[in-house]
């Protein structure tokens, strides 16, 4: 290429988002900076370049020491974005916080994917700055750019905030944090954990008996964010789990087979109609359909996983419901299903809940020695979803293992929060799923006094004036 070539093509990438960085946008700014040693913008998008690259390939660290030498020799670099992705793949919570503090004085977090922010504060409270985020996320929360934020990026952050309110008792604020707790699953957590018992009185008067109050609100609110935007998949399914949350079961059943028959969804389904199915199924069991509920699933399952990568959600929720439902045959052939799609696009937690699920279905079918090999893996990988393992446990008659487990589960920060959400009773269960046939880790808990005692250190066995809406009106099982 001629000089004017190059220049001209240069500036045209340079124009461009930067996909294909390693085999296009490197070599020609490379190039550039060779042949025009002298010109400075050459070598910032040079280095522009190198910094998309390593990130397309999993080098972070070198990524993120790029950044670094970019911003020393050029000053700021709207690269604010990238920057953040390769501090959260390092799992680096103080860069994290450092790049959120910098985004957020700069007016940018606005413009920033909810689902960034979302992973971003979640991965520095996992790397131990817990305090820090929760009181950076209460400083955002009284800023005047918070109320510009997506409403998802609201949430996120008053759910922080209302964490750092409650370790300091600064109650303040608590009340106009508040309205950001928007659904009865969301208080059942916060009325549950005794971190927050300094704002108990805040949130029982927020939620309101029955969590009417909360649950009311929510699917007004989530029916406004469809009347904005109809053709949006994820906020029927939204609408449609608010729905299901208030015991409105027709109403959640009927939306999303609404949904699917209008014009246009011939297309194909999306992540969000998956949902919506999944809320359908539900709710259709909720009032005692689960013929047409099978059906719903059935057709989520036919869909080919390698094409549609979010499909192992439904396939292992399948799953889950057959066996719960005590359909031990039909669950083990579910998980025959879910399985090779679990390990190829399935988290640890996945795998660990089908290797969970075919546990207990072997062992109800009497195929005990099939049933020991599948609980070697769950033993294996118990901390990947505690819950989870010590209900396999308890189907394959191990109740002792099973209180053992529950014990050292209670003891780890990580896996305790699994276990807790078996304290209470099934009243409290807002989508009506807990099984009445398979095995529940909370008749241990609340039978042995040493697993009680350390469960009620975190967590409080919920009043009855909170049992929720969707309990009062779900059809007897």
């Amino acid at each position: 290429m001629t000089d004017a070539e190059l220049t001209a093509r240069s500036r045209e990438m340079a124009s461009q988002v930067f996909r294909d960085p390693c085999p296009d946008k490197v070599p020609y700014f490379k190039e550039m900076v060779r042949r025009q040693p002298a010109q400075r913008g050459n070598q910032g998008m040079k280095l522009v370049a190198e910094i998309y690259c390593a990130a397309e390939e999993g080098r972070f660290a070198e990524g993120l020491s790029l950044v670094r030498q970019l911003e020393a020799e050029f000053g700021a670099a709207p690269i604010d974005d990238v920057a953040l992705y390769l501090a959260n793949a390092l799992k680096d919570g103080p860069e994290i916080l450092a790049r959120l503090r910098k985004l957020e004085g700069a007016g940018q977090l606005v413009r920033f994917p909810p689902q960034n922010v979302t992973m971003a504060m979640s991965t520095a409270q996992r790397a131990g700055l817990g305090k820090e985020a929760d009181a950076f996320a209460y400083e955002v929360t009284g800023s005047a750019g918070f109320q510009q934020m997506p409403v998802e990026v609201q949430g996120v952050f008053a759910a922080y905030a209302l964490g750092h309110a409650a370790d300091t008792a600064t109650l303040t604020r608590v009340d106009a944090l508040l309205p950001y707790v928007r659904s009865p699953e969301a208080a059942i957590s916060y009325l549950t954990r005794r971190r927050y018992e300094p704002i108990w009185p805040q949130m029982e008067e927020h939620a309101g008996d029955n969590l009417a109050r909360i649950t009311n609100t929510f699917v007004s609110w989530t029916a406004g964010l469809l009347i904005d935007q109809p053709e949006d998949a994820d906020r029927l399914s939204l609408h449609a789990y608010a729905l299901l949350q208030a015991g409105r079961y027709e109403e959640a059943a009927k939306l999303a087979n609404d949904w699917l028959d209008q014009p246009g969804s011939a297309g194909g389904l999306r992540e969000g109609d998956g949902w919506a199915l999944n809320v359908r199924v539900k709710a259709l069991d909720s009032i005692g359909r689960k013929a047409e509920a099978d059906r719903v699933f059935d057709r989520l399952a036919a869909l080919p996983a390698d094409e549609n990568p979010w499909v192992v959600n439904f396939v292992i929720n399948r799953a889950a419901r057959l066996v719960s439902q005590g359909r031990w045959a039909e669950g083990l052939a579910a998980t025959d299903l879910a399985r090779p799609v679990a390990e190829k696009h399935g988290s640890p937690y996945a795998q660990m809940l089908v290797a969970s699920y075919r546990t207990c279905a072997l062992y109800k079918l009497d195929r005990s020695e099939e049933g020991a090999r599948e609980l070697e893996f769950v033993r294996a990988h118990a901390a990947d979803a505690s819950g989870s393992a010590a209900v396999a446990l308890l189907c394959a008659g191990l109740e002792e293992e099973a209180v053992a487990w529950l014990a050292r589960a209670l003891q780890d920060e990580n896996s305790r929060e699994q276990v807790l959400e078996h304290l209470q009773d099934p009243r409290f269960s807002l989508d009506g799923t807990e099984s009445s046939v398979l095995p529940s880790p909370r008749a241990l808990i609340r039978e042995r006094e040493e697993l009680l005692a350390e469960a009620l250190k975190h967590i409080r066995i919920l009043p009855d004036r909170f049992v929720p809406l969707a309990y009062l009106r779900r059809a007897p099982q």
